[in-house]
């Protein structure tokens, strides 16, 4: 009898410890099983294209200026700031890498606001949010890169809406994305232009 007890018991106590390796596995593969990326919502771009071998943007002028563009490629709608409102007035900046591999960051100047309240925009799947930019009347940080008549520089678009109590009342997008980082050549137009006779 005593043999058939211990045999038991060893019974048991291998059932028990088969049962706990196979839910600790369990447990292990849900915990390591990679979750599916969240299919990306919008996409920008800096709308410059290639002219006679370059992206060229001139930057030494307070008319000129060039678009960046925020595009809704889901198939539902999306709410964006907008620009002229103090929710929308900072969220998109810029990335600039010299030749030397210093980096400066382009950014709105700042400013005061008569009148202020949350507005947005709504875009369809694939219409595109387009943002006039102006780096010499309305940035910051755009200047220091160039040097010379024609200095080359990476340039990278960043659009951020950071989540708060407007964005959740006004149901707004919330995140981050970036465009790829390219090469532009950026012109000083008071270096470039032809000199006027007196």
């Amino acid at each position: 009898m005593r043999i058939e007890s211990r045999n038991c018991v060893r019974s048991v106590l291998v059932t028990g410890v088969l049962l706990i390796a196979s839910v600790g596995v369990s447990c292990a593969d849900g915990r390591d099983a990679a979750k599916p990326e969240a299919k990306p919502v919008l996409q920008i771009s800096i709308a410059v294209p290639i002219n006679h071998g370059n992206r060229a943007i001139i930057v030494g002028r307070p008319d000129s200026h060039f678009h960046a563009v925020v595009t809704n490629i889901s198939d539902k709608p999306v709410r964006l700031w907008r620009e002229w409102c103090s929710q929308g007035y900072f969220n998109l900046t810029f990335r600039l890498t010299d030749a030397n591999s210093k980096t400066f960051i382009g950014k709105k100047l700042g400013r005061g606001w008569d009148k202020n309240f949350p507005d947005y925009v709504e875009l369809g799947a694939d219409e595109h949010f387009v943002i006039d930019v102006y780096p010499l009347r309305d940035w910051e940080n755009f200047t220091p890169v160039f040097t010379t008549e024609a200095t080359k520089a990476k340039l990278q678009a960043v659009y951020e809406i950071k989540p708060d109590t407007d964005s959740k009342k006004y149901n707004v997008w919330s995140g981050r994305i970036e465009s790829n980082a390219q090469e532009y050549v950026l012109y000083n137009y008071e270096a470039t232009a032809p000199k006027k006779d007196k």
